[in-house]
């Protein structure tokens, strides 16, 4: 669980740690479990070169990372299509956010277009 603290979490950065899918998925399924409603705190995360993050990783965090966040990295984390439309439509629910690093990943060519059309919303790197 994500505990809260006595000044505003505003950045988690887990770049470069090796982590696993698996591990991933435990610590998205930490911000799912955020009882002290403190994720609204939380400004900007990187799970950037954690290479084996994969779509599963990148699913779970879709799924579970709070809409208010205003910078996510994801830089050659070993995403896919899978992953990538997961993470797609959870940026297309987060109003917040403005930054989006997700280059050096696999998406196909028509998923890349598709990032590129709603970066022109945002400031996003493919």
């Amino acid at each position: 669980m994500l505990e809260a603290t006595s000044a505003p979490l505003t950045t988690l950065h887990f770049r470069s740690l090796g982590l696993s899918s698996v591990q991933v998925v435990s610590i998205a399924e930490a911000f799912e479990q955020d009882t002290e409603g403190t994720n609204h705190l939380i400004a900007s995360v990187s799970f950037s070169y954690n290479r084996d993050l994969g779509d599963l990783g990148a699913a779970a965090l879709a799924k579970n990372m709070p809409h208010s966040l205003q910078e996510i990295g994801l830089v050659a984390c070993g995403i896919g299509d899978i992953g990538g439309l997961a993470l797609l439509d959870w940026i297309k629910k987060s109003p917040q956010l403005r930054m989006v690093c997700i280059e050096q990943n696999s998406f196909s060519p028509e998923l890349s277009a598709q990032f590129r059309q709603l970066g022109h919303q945002m400031m996003m790197v493919v």
